[in-house]
């Protein structure tokens, strides 16, 4: 019984095309990745708010000259690992000879007072951020705590019932467009104490209700002026005392 050499013929074929793909493949890869044209001359950074661009731009420089597909992006992310403030990192290549780097930055929501007198950046999921600088861009309210500043450290997340509380009460002032005119939250005697800017007088919001509480404030608020001595007290159900100089 003779065999079909046609199948055989066309086999043969098949395994010389692969052959053929892959070594063009691989030889185009050693002629990408050993060319001078795409050799790295610039890395651009985007994205950053706060963090300075020639800072991280800086990080990167040990990149430069290399050829652009011989780099690998883990390698580039991993230079920013320790960065506590960047929250998200991207790269990508940029024909024919330059690094793109995108950052996503964490934010703060109010800044920390610790027992000694420090001040740590806090984001909206409870990340402590570092305090080696502070930036113009975050203008934050202050939260007065009872807290250490070895409890405070950069990366911790902080579980703590006090600062809750004030999360939730800021919510409700943002909710009304009132939390900008806070510029720190402090407890005296068991009670939530608010201090507004930019002229300073207090407010002391007490326990429930807190929409309907601060919406009348804001009320008052609109129609007279206040001093830095006068205190506003909420804890009142339908009502809202004026007092000064306490």
């Amino acid at each position: 019984m003779r065999k079909k050499r046609g199948s055989s013929r066309y086999y043969i074929l098949f395994v010389f095309i692969v052959v053929l793909l892959v070594s063009s493949f691989v030889g185009i890869k050693y002629l990408v990745q050993n060319i001078d044209f795409f050799q790295i001359k610039d890395v651009q950074v985007q994205g950053n708010r706060n963090l300075e661009t020639e800072f991280l731009s800086n990080i990167s420089q040990d990149f430069i000259g290399q050829n652009l597909f011989k780099v690998s992006p883990g390698d580039i992310m991993l230079k920013y690992s320790n960065i506590n403030r960047i929250k998200s990192i991207s790269v990508s290549r940029k024909l024919p000879d330059r690094l793109q780097i995108k950052i996503e930055e964490k934010s703060g929501y109010f800044y920390i007072r610790s027992m000694e007198g420090e001040l740590f950046p806090i984001t909206k999921n409870r990340e402590i951020l570092d305090n080696t600088q502070f930036y113009d861009n975050e203008i934050l309210p202050i939260v007065t705590t009872y807290l250490l500043s070895e409890e405070l450290a950069a990366g911790l997340f902080v579980n703590d019932t006090w600062i809750e509380t004030v999360f939730e009460m800021a919510a409700e002032l943002n909710e009304i467009g009132l939390l900008e005119d806070v510029s720190e939250f402090y407890q005296e005697n068991d009670e939530v104490v608010l201090v507004q800017t930019p002229i300073g007088y207090r407010i002391v919001p007490g326990k429930g209700e807190l929409t309907e509480k601060f919406k009348r404030y804001k009320f008052i608020r609109d129609n007279r002026s206040f001093s830095r001595n006068d205190y506003i007290d909420l804890r009142y159900n339908n009502k809202l005392i004026i007092g000064t100089g306490v």
